[in-house]
């Protein structure tokens, strides 16, 4: 319980409980008005907990229909724009604001969040100390998408950023997400506020999937109601209620703590400020990597900086790798350059040797997934000649690198070497007998066979590595070994069975929150979902990992989901803008070194182009592909390419 200060300090205690209380602004959505709120404004009013905090509405016009030719529907960059100005005007800079919004005023929210920090108008978002979206159409609404395209609605400017795939959403919540919900605390031009989503259990509007879409598990969940019943609660008991009320309450206690922190002691004297105790680093990896395995992200995310900010080397490698693993290649390169650092007078002992090692290989799987193929091969060759000793520590950091390496080559279709790297990696694995290792091996060795076309070999590899894994506790290897079983059915046309690896695939990543991994399944989804004649489905997920990859700076994703959307674009009709789009996935992947991509892209764009009767044009790009096909010596490209000169 909170102690009462002295009496001599009673006034200014009183005047910052004051301070403490939040105030409250209400967003509502399309064809909405502020009424909406009505039923939650009443019942925290009466509610003894809450009865002194302000409630403010931010109201906008939504028509259905622009009835005046000198009236316009206002934008979301309107409405955003506006919301600042209603915040600036209307709520007092001393109190902490808290913004709760309904449908698409959640987009309109983030629109603002997104606008105020790209432009650095940062005043407005700092006061910001919490942000709750009642089911928020964050991967668009597809409700009556059919009908909305056929009538007047279609030009509706609000209508337009609900539709799923908006590109103007997908980059605000870029921004929501890098500046927002992963703001770095060192850096100026963002800022972290904790955003909290809730959708209801029978809302068809605005389902689950699109509402939580790419934000963090942990800030997610499903309460009772449809869309416009989630808002309208009936008493203080009902699940809306309740969480909004709990959301409050923890704005309250953040707010209040940080006050009492500056409060002098009530003895008289100004009290000695909390001095932190040395850190236990290895209980602080240990949390971090719980957190992490729960898909708590956020929470590993400050454990992981907190223990490396003591400069131990095991927890800046541990560091760099989250960071890797969560799609921040530079800030993982950055940490790596922080343990060489302090590794660069050290001595050499087996400890060293291994750190070094590392270090390079995250280096190394960072610069791969920007694109930068050679650097990359450098660093990992690098991280392999570290490790000389044949004690057991040393052969394991080896057979890490050896497993990227081939990763590395396989990209750069150098296919010989990349086989002779697993096999050295396979040997070390089986006599350390590490059933995840081994079983990550074993997938590398899976993959590189499906590629040579041996799909029994790589069958028999990948249920191999299955049956050493645990999917409780091995969630993102079982998640790998579900892809590339999947992949083997999706070669042999067996559609509805990798549909279903690919869909177990994408859960377990989503437990996990990896963004990279969820892209590719997501990726997966979509290309099965063509072939099965889905495209509305195939092109929300094809958008999704695009959005992903993005987010995560993965050159070589970005490309590979803008392929897979060229060939969606196709099968919609857009004829000529597929064939732009193959021709910059063509060229992106010359750029980056990747003669696979590069030869997949070429054959996509001479089948669009015979079946557009082009022949010369197709006949070009498919003797490139076939050219290619040979050089890398892949044989699903040949069969794919072989199977188009036939036709």
């Amino acid at each position: 319980m909170y102690r009462f200060p002295a009496r001599r300090h009673r006034s200014m205690w009183f005047h910052r409980r004051m301070v403490d209380r939040p105030q409250i602004v209400f967003v509502h959505g399309l064809f909405s008005s502020a009424a909406i709120w009505d039923k939650f404004v009443s019942l925290l009013r009466n509610d003894t907990a809450f009865k002194d905090i302000d409630c403010l509405r931010f109201e906008y016009s939504t028509p259905k229909f622009r009835l005046l030719p000198t009236r316009k529907i206002p934008s979301f960059d309107d409405l955003a724009d506006r919301l600042r100005t209603f915040i600036d005007l209307n709520c007092d800079p001393a109190k902490p604001l808290l913004i709760v919004s309904h449908s698409q005023g959640g987009l309109i929210v983030q629109r603002f969040l997104a606008r105020s920090l790209d432009s650095e108008l940062l005043e407005s978002v700092r006061r910001i100390k919490m942000v709750v979206m009642f089911s928020c159409p964050n991967a668009g609404s597809d409700i009556l998408l059919s009908l909305r395209r056929v009538t007047v609605m279609w030009r509706h400017a609000q209508e337009k950023e609900l539709r799923p795939l908006n590109d103007l959403v997908t980059a605000t919540r870029r921004t929501i997400l890098w500046k927002v919900i992963h703001a770095q605390p060192n850096d100026p031009k963002s800022c972290h506020i904790p955003i909290f989503l809730y959708a209801g259990d029978t809302d068809n509007v605005v389902t689950s999937v699109s509402a939580f879409d790419v934000f963090p598990l942990e800030n997610t969940a499903v309460i009772k109601g449809d869309h416009s019943s989630v808002i309208q609660p009936t008493g203080t008991e009902d699940e809306s209620y309740k969480a909004l009320s709990r959301r409050i309450k923890q704005v309250i206690e953040n707010t209040g703590e940080s006050t009492r922190s500056a409060e002098p002691a009530d003895n008289g004297t100004q009290s000695e400020p909390l001095q932190d105790s040395e850190p236990n680093v290895e209980e602080l990896l240990r949390r971090a990597r719980q957190y992490e395995a729960e898909g708590l992200n956020s929470r590993a995310e400050a454990t992981y900086r907190r223990a490396s900010s003591t400069r131990n080397l095991n927890a800046l490698q541990d560091y760099s790798r989250f960071q890797r693993r969560q799609g921040d290649l530079a800030g993982s390169i950055h940490t790596s350059s922080r343990i060489i650092e302090v590794l660069v007078d050290s001595d050499d002992t087996e400890e060293n040797r291994v750190h070094q090692s590392r270090v390079m290989a995250t280096t190394g799987i960072a610069q791969r997934n920007l694109g930068n193929l050679r650097q990359s091969e450098k660093s990992l060759r690098e991280a392999i000649r570290a490790v000389r000793g044949d004690t057991e520590l040393e052969i394991e950091a080896r057979a890490y690198a050896l497993d990227n390496l081939g990763i590395t080559l396989v990209r750069s279709a150098d296919t010989k070497a990349a086989r002779r790297c697993f096999d050295d990696a396979l040997d070390i694995r089986e006599r350390l007998n590490g059933k995840i290792g081994l079983a990550h091996t074993l997938m590398n060795i899976a993959r590189l066979d499906m590629r040579d076309g041996n799909l029994e070999d790589a069958m028999s590899g990948c249920q191999r590595a299955m049956s050493l894994l645990d999917a409780q506790t091995d969630s993102a290897a079982m998640a790998s070994a579900l892809s590339i079983r999947g992949e083997v059915a999706y070669i042999n046309s067996r559609f509805d069975a990798a549909q279903r690896d690919f869909a177990k695939a994408l859960r377990l990543n989503e437990a996990t929150g990896r963004g990279v991994n969820i892209a590719l399944s997501q990726q997966q989804l979509a290309r099965v979902l063509l072939e099965q004649g889905d495209k509305v489905q195939a092109e929300i997920y094809a958008r999704k990992a695009l959005d992903h990859y993005r987010s995560s700076s993965n050159a070589e994703g970005e490309v590979g989901s803008n392929q897979t959307l060229a060939r969606i674009t196709y099968s919609n009709g857009d004829h000529e803008l597929s064939i732009t789009m193959l021709e910059d996935c063509v060229a992106a992947y010359n750029d980056l070194g990747n003669l696979t991509g590069e030869a997949w892209s070429t054959l996509y764009l001479a089948d669009v182009l015979f079946k557009l009767d082009r022949p010369a044009a197709a006949k070009a790009r498919l003797e490139r592909a076939a050219v290619l096909a040979a050089t890398i010596d892949n044989a699903s490209l040949r069969r794919a390419v072989d199977k188009l000169i036939q036709l």
